[in-house]
C-alpha cells in the first residue's frame, strides 16, 4: 500500500542521514574545536566592517530569530539570562566567537 511505501522512504531517509552524520562525525570529532571551526583572520573581521561589522552579523540574525515565533520558543524566558533582548544575545555569541576564533584579547 501507500502508506507502507511512504513508511519504507521515511526509514531508507533516516537511515542515509543517520550514516552521513556517523560519516562526518568520524571524520571532524578526533580533530578538536580548533580544528572543525573556521578561524577568523583580521582580514576576515576588516572586510564585514571591522569587530562592529562582525557583531552587526550576529544581532540582525539574532533578531531575525527571536522575531520568529517558531524560533522564539527556543529561548527559555524563565531564565534571568536569557531573558534579554536579541542585540545581547548576539554580542555574546560574536565576542565569544571572536575571542575564540578570531584571535582578540
Amino acid at each position: 500500500t501507500r502508506r507502507m511505501a511512504d513508511a519504507a522512504a521515511v526509514s531508507e531517509r533516516s537511515r542515509a542521514a543517520q550514516e552521513e552524520g556517523r560519516r562526518i562525525y568520524d571524520h571532524w570529532a578526533p580533530k578538536g574545536t580548533h580544528e572543525c571551526f573556521v578561524q577568523i583572520k583580521p582580514e576576515d573581521v576588516a572586510a564585514v566592517g571591522g569587530e562592529e561589522g562582525f557583531v552587526e552579523i550576529f544581532v540582525v540574525f539574532y533578531k531575525l530569530m527571536l522575531g520568529d515565533p517558531k524560533m522564539n520558543v527556543l529561548f527559555d524566558k524563565r531564565f534571568e539570562d536569557v531573558d534579554v533582548p536579541a542585540v545581547e544575545h548576539a554580542k555574546r555569541l560574536a565576542y565569544w566567537y571572536l575571542h575564540r576564533y578570531g584571535g582578540l584579547p
